[in-house]
């Protein structure tokens, strides 16, 4: 945040501008998708260890035929946890679609072509598409 001083001699919060990025390099992208794996393992780690602990919590209250509190630590634990670990699924799946989409606009590409290459255009229209004798 940035202050400005007015006449009066007061601070006013001045908005900054933020360009957003829209587009990552494949290094970027593989290099999120390597730690994020690394980080889906080590959540589902803490997540299985917080539905044990809940479950263990849960048979406590059933034996002792109490009600089972859902808002425990180890349930919200696993709640995170499992969240966590959604969104990183999600991320991952994001990376790799950007990572394995083409980097060429193929409509521009094949106009390209033609007009700059008309002989390689008729001769592959002649091979793949005219009837042969």
């Amino acid at each position: 945040m940035s202050y400005i001083l007015t006449p009066s001699g007061r601070k006013q919060i001045v908005a900054e501008s933020v360009e957003q990025v829209d587009e990552l390099s494949k290094k970027t992208l593989a290099s999120y998708t390597s730690k994020a794996a690394y980080d889906i393992s080590k959540t589902s780690a803490v997540h299985a260890r917080a539905q044990d602990a809940a479950g263990a919590r849960n048979d406590a209250a059933r034996k002792a035929r109490k009600k089972i509190d859902y808002d425990s630590p180890d349930h919200k634990k696993g709640r995170e946890a499992l969240a966590r670990l959604r969104k990183r699924q999600v991320g991952i799946q994001t990376a790799v679609k950007k990572l394995s989409k083409e980097d060429i606009d193929m409509d521009h590409f094949v106009e390209y072509v033609i007009e700059n290459f008309p002989e390689l255009t008729e001769k592959y229209i002649q091979e793949n598409y005219e009837q042969k004798d």
